[in-house]
């Protein structure tokens, strides 16, 4: 064909012209010399005379950094058209999300494969001293973002809880770091959790690192597993500042709480405030939790009637909440009153098994409901010890109790007897009072109780010890408790 060039993998070629022959120079030229990522690298390649014949080229494109678009070919053949003097070539550029240095796409003529068939022969055709042409493509993603996240696991897990870092978007270079533990969370070092700071020759930090295009990795806190139910509590964790190296980015967040979530049951009890309420008055409960937890605890609770008149009004609550930061919880059943003679009503009061609590031993209480047999009082009163024992000489305190704060000023009748074994068999063994004992005892309006004192005797005789019972009797304006 009338012409020869050097070594094919060179940028540049010798082109040496035969004798009586002209030589064609073909050269590569960038039309821009930046461009951002996303965009389309454009070069000219152009021969020195526009011939009458087509001019086939071969080329190849190198890149620097990871820029070139998915689908564009590295290499290929160039034509220019015949009259024509150049021909456009466009290399089209990946917009990607990843931080990166600057890169570049160069255009290189490798070889000029000659005329197309039927071209003159009488040129020789090279490659020029200009046959590489380069264009700068500019990265445009800022650095990435790096976040530690909160998280929780159980105590009794082995890994640790895991704490997540993420990457906004990805770097094209490798990313290391440190997270330490530090004070101030409420779970103790060395008790609850393993601590990992640089002070800390058995753990001195958990490593991370992103290798490039990595967005996502976990540092593993060790947990201490116990038996002993107990609150949640935290480990408090941040990134190391001094700690850290890699790619440019930013610390979006240095800091997260690793929560250890207590897997030792919360042992629960329940109390009745009463065993023993009027119909129409409501059953009142207390369900206790050996610690406050730091969610709202919700508790299910089923009641059974056991024997006994009907005397729930609606259907009771199906669970009681103990709410976060609190230790117990009432729970409450309405009940109806009716003006007929019925039977007591007998019940059952149960917590059910659920997550996050244990049972007590006995998990149910049993109570009554007691029928005002038709009568239409509204307080019933009681009486009760105040001291389970006196000493002789001494008085014997006792207590008035209303199941409801009165309505207007009572007052209620007592009165008070000995009634040891000694006494019961008629004899004096035992008797501690010098007279039956009878009184008035006020019950103001809104109280619910009123102490009185029974005077004892001192006789200097050794003898068995004494009973003082005292009892309600009836009067205006409230009903005999006779269970209290």
């Amino acid at each position: 064909m009338g012409y020869r060039v050097g070594d094919p993998d060179s940028d540049s070629f010798t082109v040496r012209a035969e004798a009586g022959e002209d030589l064609i120079s073909i050269t590569a030229l960038a039309l821009t010399e930046e461009i951002d990522e996303g965009g389309s690298a454009r070069f000219r390649v152009s021969s020195s005379i526009a011939l009458g014949e087509a001019i086939r080229a071969r080329y190849r494109i190198d890149t620097q950094g990871d820029f070139i678009a998915r689908g564009v070919d590295s290499s290929g053949n160039l034509t220019i058209a015949a009259g024509q003097s150049s021909a456009l070539i466009a290399a089209a550029t990946a917009n990607d999300n990843t931080d990166e240095d600057d890169g570049a796409l160069t255009l290189v003529i490798e070889s000029v494969s000659g005329l197309l068939p039927g071209g003159a022969s009488e040129y020789t055709i090279g490659v020029g001293g200009a046959g590489a042409a380069t264009v700068t493509v500019r990265d445009d993603d800022a650095a990435p973002m790096l976040t530690l996240h909160d998280a929780s696991a159980n105590e009794g897990a082995a890994a640790g809880v895991p704490l997540r870092l993420t990457l906004s978007h990805p770097s094209a270079t490798l990313i290391e770091g440190v997270v330490e533990t530090v004070s101030g969370g409420s779970a103790t070092a060395g008790v609850d959790y393993e601590p990992a700071h640089r002070d800390n020759p058995q753990n001195t930090g958990l490593g991370f690192r992103f290798a490039p295009g990595a967005t996502a990795a976990t540092v593993f806190v060790a947990l201490l597993d116990d038996s002993t139910p107990e609150a949640d509590e935290t480990v408090l964790a941040r990134i190391a500042p001094d700690r850290f190296g890699g790619g440019d980015l930013t610390i979006a967040r240095a800091e997260a709480t690793a929560t250890i979530v207590n897997d030792d049951a919360n042992q629960l009890a329940i109390a009745a405030r009463q065993y023993s309420v009027l119909e129409g008055r409501p059953a009142l409960f207390t369900v206790s939790s050996g610690f406050a937890p730091q969610q709202d605890l919700s508790i299910g609770v089923a009641i059974t009637r056991l024997r006994g008149g009907a005397f729930l009004d609606g259907t009771p609550p199906d669970h009681v909440v103990i709410a976060a930061g609190e230790t117990s919880a009432e729970y409450r059943v309405e009940t109806r009153r009716n003006l007929s003679d019925v039977d007591n009503g007998y019940y059952e009061l149960r917590l059910l098994a659920g997550r996050g609590y244990g049972l007590p031993a006995t998990p149910h209480v049993t109570f009554v409901v007691r029928d005002l047999q038709g009568r239409a009082s509204p307080v019933a009163v009681g009486v009760r010890p105040h001291a389970a024992a006196a000493l002789e000489g001494a008085a014997a305190v006792f207590e008035l109790v209303a199941d409801l704060p009165a309505e207007d000023n009572l007052l209620v009748n007592v009165r008070a007897v000995d009634a040891g074994a000694g006494v019961a068999a008629g004899g004096d063994n035992g008797r501690f009072l010098a007279a039956p004992f009878s009184a008035e005892v006020a019950l103001g309006v809104g109280e619910t109780s009123a102490r009185f004192s029974v005077a004892t005797t001192r006789d200097r005789r050794d003898e068995a010890n004494g009973i003082v019972l005292a009892t309600v009797d009836g009067g205006a304006g409230y009903f005999v408790d006779t269970e209290a």
